[in-house]
């Protein structure tokens, strides 16, 4: 397992965090005057009445090419992101110092709690968009998972960058 992720770390982390700089700027098309924050907006939606208001905005700018373009990139994110953020907590798991296999615990957590999250948050989007009809029960299942997606998200790129960075930082002083 360590040989795997050592091999293969960098390759997904980064190549993660490339189709999310692609997601970003290709969400701003998707920005109207019903959804100002673009995907964001249809993720926390929370009611079928305001998928279908976003939704509508997005058919009425021909811009529902794009959503559903940018939830499919979205798909492929999630699962190259969550097993770079995987394979860098193995690493850490790996280090002498207990601090960092404490942190790898934490990161390896999180990018399963991210992906698991992330995944069920777009796969209610994409069922919507996809069908051009919102549901409540999807639309509110992707808002209240938001919150621990995101959070996960952020302890993965925190906690690997943290340690990467206090790494190089160390080996420089």
């Amino acid at each position: 397992m360590k040989d795997f992720a050592l091999k293969n770390f960098l390759r997904f982390w980064l190549c993660g965090i490339i189709l999310l700089i692609v997601m970003i700027f290709g969400n701003l098309l998707l920005i109207t005057d019903v959804s100002p924050m673009a995907i964001s907006d249809h993720q926390s939606a929370g009611s079928a009445a305001k998928i279908n208001e976003i939704q509508l905005a997005w058919e009425v700018g021909g811009l529902t090419l794009y959503a559903k373009i940018s939830m499919i990139i979205d798909l492929l994110f999630i699962g190259i992101y969550s097993l770079g953020a995987l394979c860098g907590g193995i690493l850490l798991r790996y280090d002498k110092r207990l601090s960092v296999q404490r942190i790898g615990a934490l990161v390896i957590a999180a990018a399963v709690i991210f992906c698991v999250t992330d995944y069920v948050e777009t796969i209610a989007q994409v069922i919507q968009l996809f069908s051009m009809q919102g549901s409540n029960s999807l639309a509110s299942t992707a808002a209240m998972v938001g919150p621990a997606k995101s959070i996960a998200f952020l302890t993965t790129v925190l906690g690997l960058l943290g340690i990467i960075l206090w790494d190089k930082f160390k080996k420089k002083v």
